[in-house]
C-alpha cells in the first residue's frame, strides 16, 4: 500500500469513528470535509517522478545540448536542463546566459531575471543551484552526491494549464521547505518543452552550516 493510500485510509478510519457520534447534518458536513482532506492529500503527493544523473555539470551550451534529454523533448528533462543552466550561470555568467537562451527556446533571459539571479548570488553565495542536486543540504555545506542527481516531480496540479500549452513541474532544494515550480511552454511544431518561468529556482535557501552563526 502506498503512503498516499495509507494517509487516505487513516483519514477515512478516524473520520468514520467520529461520524457515528454526530447528527445527520453534522455527519454530512464532516463527510464533505473528509473528502476535501483526501483530495488535498492527493494534491500534496507527487504523481510521477523522474530522476536524471550527470557525471559532471556542463560548461558550455554544446555540452548541455549533448546530454540525454538535452533535445528538450521530454518536459521532465527540460526542467533538469534548466537547473543545469542555473549552475552554469553561477560559475560562468556568459555560458549560463547562452544555456538559458537554449533552454528557453524562442524566449530569452530578461534583464529582470538576470538581476534576480545576480541578487540571489550576492545574498546566498554559490549554494542555490547546487542545492537541487541530491545529497546537497545545509548540514554538509551543500555538497552534492556523485553523480549529480536531479529529481523532477509531477503533482496533481501540474497539468492545470496543460490545455493552454504549459506544464508545471517541480524540483526540491535541499535548503528549501517545499518543491519549487518550473513552468514549461510547449512548442507544437517541434514537440519541444522550453523553460517559461523559473524564478522560484533562485529564491533564497537555508544557510550552509559553516555560514550559519546559529548552527
Amino acid at each position: 500500500m502506498s503512503l498516499l493510500d495509507s494517509l487516505k485510509n487513516l483519514i477515512s478510519k478516524n473520520a468514520g469513528e467520529a461520524v457515528n457520534q454526530l447528527s445527520h447534518s453534522a455527519k454530512a458536513k464532516l463527510t464533505s470535509a473528509v473528502e476535501d482532506a483526501k483530495k488535498n492529500v492527493e494534491k500534496a503527493m507527487a504523481t510521477r517522478t523522474k530522476t536524471f544523473k550527470f557525471d559532471k555539470i556542463p560548461t558550455t551550451v554544446e555540452e548541455l545540448k549533448a546530454l540525454p534529454g538535452g533535445d528538450m523533448k521530454d518536459p521532465f528533462a527540460s526542467v533538469a536542463m534548466t537547473v543545469l543552466a542555473l549552475n552554469m550561470y553561477y560559475t560562468d555568467k556568459e555560458a549560463g546566459i547562452a544555456a538559458f537562451d537554449y533552454v528557453m527556446g524562442p524566449g530569452e533571459l530578461a534583464n529582470l531575471q538576470i538581476q534576480g539571479i545576480d541578487s540571489s548570488i550576492q545574498q546566498n553565495g554559490p549554494y542555490v543551484p547546487i542545492s537541487y542536486f541530491e545529497g546537497a543540504k545545509p548540514e554538509n555545506n551543500y555538497t552534492p552526491s556523485k553523480p549529480y542527481t536531479i529529481k523532477v516531480y509531477e503533482f496533481a496540479t501540474s497539468k492545470d494549464i496543460y490545455d493552454q500549452g504549459y506544464y508545471r513541474l517541480f524540483v526540491k532544494s535541499g535548503g528549501g521547505d517545499s518543491e519549487r515550480p518550473v513552468r514549461l511552454r510547449h512548442k507544437p511544431s517541434t514537440d519541444e518543452w522550453f523553460a517559461n518561468e523559473f524564478s522560484s529556482l533562485y529564491l533564497g535557501i537555508k544557510k550552509a552550516q559553516k555560514d550559519d552563526e546559529w548552527a
